[in-house]
């Protein structure tokens, strides 16, 4: 009998312990919630209105109108913590938070990445034309590259090909940029999309065409061809670029070239000289990236195939 006691004292004490367990567990997930939500405060001297009015506006609250008025008042005030939602990523505690308060009885709402990314967009498009700068400046520090859809300048490049139009002024300007990646991505980003492509882009493109940084010449002749104005212009600066040290950068003149067909006629005499000089320059291999190396095969099949359709052609390209 002299037991009874203590295994009612064992009991009692793993009741308290379980209870104990059960009050840290809620008291961890309301830390993560927290913890995620201070992540995604917005930021700047506005971020907090800015946050919340783009959340009226994701929800489709009634008073959304209002407070797309309100971010189209706050302009370019709005966009820090606009460009903060575009490249924004889910934490640890995000990701457990959002697994384990949204499935529970709790039942807390938690935004992840595509949310925010969204209210970005919707955000971006309000501002309109003076959002393009602060997107532009997202290439500063950003890869030269567009691998993986969380990848800085994958987000900054698809904001401003979907912002259209109004991203040309702050694409044109990324030209002249002092930091040769802005450079580099602004071109890349006009050769995206027909949508963000302007003639009044051809003279920063065709100074970057002689920049000091290679990677910065092989975005710019490569925008060349896509953007197919001004050839009185850009045909002299895509046929120095035959004899270019980098291979990328001969191999997207050449392209570009062609791709200006008849206009290019001026041309003939370098690319026949490229064809016989290519052949004695180091194979520089091949990478996937349109700023990587270019392999001398390459370089000689776009040389010879160009060569034949600029001197057969007799139709101005569209």
């Amino acid at each position: 009998m002299a037991e009874e006691p203590l295994v009612e004292t064992l009991s009692e004490g793993r009741k308290k312990l379980a209870s104990a367990i059960l009050v840290l567990f809620v008291l961890g997930l309301l830390l993560a919630s927290v913890l995620s939500r201070v992540s995604s405060e917005g930021v700047g001297r506005h971020g907090r209105a800015t946050e919340q009015y783009l959340r009226i506006i994701h929800e489709n609250k009634p008073n959304a109108k209002d407070a797309a008025e309100a971010i189209r008042r706050l302009d370019t005030n709005a966009m820090p913590t606009i460009t903060n939602f575009v490249c924004f990523r889910d934490s640890w505690w995000r990701i457990k938070a959002q697994k384990i308060l949204g499935e529970s009885f709790l039942k807390v709402r938690i935004y992840n990445k595509f949310d925010f990314r969204a209210m970005a967009a919707e955000g971006i498009h309000l501002v309109g034309t003076n959002a393009g700068p602060y997107l532009v400046e997202l290439f500063r520090d950003g890869p030269l590259d567009y691998a993986g859809p969380d990848n800085r300048t994958h987000l900054a490049t698809t904001c401003l090909v979907k912002l259209g139009a109004p991203s040309i002024p702050a694409l044109t300007a990324g030209l002249t940029s002092d930091n040769a990646n802005i450079r580099a991505l602004s071109a890349l980003t006009i050769s995206a999309s027909s949508d963000v492509r302007h003639y009044s882009q051809v003279t920063n493109l065709v100074t970057c065409a002689g920049d000091s940084n290679a990677n910065v010449r092989a975005a710019a002749v490569f925008a060349l061809g896509r953007v197919l104005e001004e050839p009185k212009l850009t045909v002299p600066a895509l046929a120095r670029g035959l004899s270019d040290t980098n291979s990328a950068v001969r191999f997207h003149a050449i392209h570009s070239l062609w791709a200006f067909g008849v206009h290019s006629k001026s041309a003939i005499p370098q690319i026949e000289q490229a064809i016989k000089k290519e052949p004695t320059i180091s194979d520089a291999g091949f990478e996937q990236s349109e700023l990587g190396p270019k392999s001398r095969a390459m370089i000689m099949e776009a040389l010879t195939n160009a060569l034949h359709t600029i001197r057969t052609h007799d139709e101005t390209p569209n």
